[in-house]
């Protein structure tokens, strides 16, 4: 019989308590657009920040091309307008379906700007291969995200697969949270990968949750897109000291009417 195996890992906070876990994370009243797009740069707009994507993920094929506007749909890899969003929130079919139960239940997809990937979501998907990304900003303790990918995340997952495993690190300046669960479709299968990195910025949270197949080789891309995060109040050059405030002229309380000369 297979067994489920969790591996936690403790987050060392200086001077801080663990937070107690809480039902939800708390969501934006209303959806704006929060993410801009300018080629393969993504800006989130509420912190500034902004990070760069694979070119394939923005350029057309040219077999995409020669298909012909009628196949748009097809081959839309990004997705970030509040319309656009509304209708990748859940997947259809085998994998993307798994993959945003377990991130939903995790990070809540109110908070969600930007959804880009090797190929399109749900219906328009054609491969298990692909590696699909979400961003997000919000007002998180990190701590928290770490214990319901944990706990919710973990808990979504065993609804698909008996072999589900969770880990918890430190990369550099984001905190990694990963749920792995075992998926068989009858005539192939694989293990899935939900990677929930999550960093301060400004005064916010950014999450950048990646889903793919862990059998393939996704690390290098999913590496560049975290190298290439740039927010603006790290890279802000040190601001040249004040200048030491000048001699004050000489007083002229001396010249000043005595109180004889009143």
């Amino acid at each position: 019989m297979r067994t489920l195996s969790i591996f936690g890992a403790v987050l060392l906070l200086s001077g801080c308590a663990t937070p107690a876990p809480r039902d939800s994370l708390s969501i934006p009243s209303t959806r704006e657009v929060a993410a801009e797009v300018s080629g393969r740069t993504v800006r989130l707009a509420k912190v500034g920040a902004t990070f760069r994507v694979p070119a394939s993920w923005v350029e057309r094929s040219e077999i995409e091309k020669a298909m012909g506007e009628e196949y748009s749909p097809l081959w839309k890899r990004m997705y970030y307008s509040p319309a656009e969003l509304k209708g990748v929130e859940h997947g259809s079919g085998e994998w993307d379906t798994e993959y945003a139960e377990v991130i939903n239940a995790v990070v809540p997809f109110e908070s969600c700007v930007i959804h880009a990937g090797d190929e399109s979501w749900g219906r328009g998907a054609c491969s298990f291969g692909d590696i699909q990304m979400r961003a997000y900003v919000g007002d998180w303790d990190q701590t928290v995200l770490r214990q319901f990918a944990e706990q919710k995340g973990v808990s979504a997952a065993k609804r698909f697969s008996e072999e589900v495993r969770v880990s918890a690190s430190v990369k550099g300046v984001w905190n990694l949270a990963s749920i792995h669960f075992r998926l068989s479709y009858g005539d192939y299968g694989g293990t899935t990968a939900v990677d929930i990195y999550s960093r301060h910025c400004s005064s916010s949270t950014v999450v950048l949750a990646f889903m793919h197949c862990s059998d393939l080789l996704h690390q290098k891309r999913i590496d560049e897109i975290l190298e290439s995060f740039d927010d603006p109040q790290e890279s802000q050059p040190n601001q040249p000291p004040l200048p030491t405030p000048g001699k004050c002229p000489p007083s002229n309380h001396d010249q000043l009417p005595g109180a004889a000369d009143l």
